[in-house]
């Protein structure tokens, strides 16, 4: 059996310490001071063969034909919404400017009494022209006229007696 003394382990030690110092010192100075080889990624054309041509390449792409994936809000859906549909609105028909205060509903004698907008009031019967609208017809206690196309039926106004 051999035996160490503490004395031979405290040298070994020591050694040991100073030769992993040396080698991390010689590792860290070559990586700053000698350059690295770095390998051609696209081999010069006289360098391909026709194995190297039939490979596939991987596409490379600038950054900025990726802003288009930047630029799209991920929360939006992923179609295009349809268009919203345009609805023409009718114009409001024309407003007859005449009030209806009484009819005349008798064989032979059809005449309806209209106050217009200036308050002139006039007896008008079927075919007449008031305000600018045509009288159709005249029942009892309504009249019928022709207004921009459109037929407007107005009603007596029923007042209330006075006390």
């Amino acid at each position: 059996m051999v035996t160490v003394s503490l004395r031979t382990w405290k040298r070994a030690l020591t050694a040991l310490a100073v030769a992993l110092a040396a080698a991390t010192a010689a590792a860290a100075w070559a990586l700053v001071c000698l350059p690295l080889a770095v390998d051609d990624p696209a081999p010069q054309a006289a360098d391909r063969t026709a194995d190297d041509e039939t490979a596939a390449q991987p596409a490379r792409h600038h950054l900025s034909d990726y802003a288009v994936v930047y630029e799209r809000n991920l929360l939006a859906p992923l179609y295009d919404a349809a268009p919203a549909a345009v609805v023409a609105r009718e114009a409001p028909p024309p407003r007859l400017e005449v009030r209806l205060e009484g009819t005349a509903v008798e064989p032979g004698f059809t005449y309806a009494l209209v106050r217009t907008k200036d308050g002139k009031t006039r007896f008008v019967s079927v075919g007449q022209t008031v305000a600018g609208a045509e009288v159709v017809a005249i029942g009892n206690g309504q009249a019928t006229f022709s207004l921009g196309g459109r037929q407007v039926v107005l009603k007596v106004e029923k007042k209330e007696a006075a006390r």
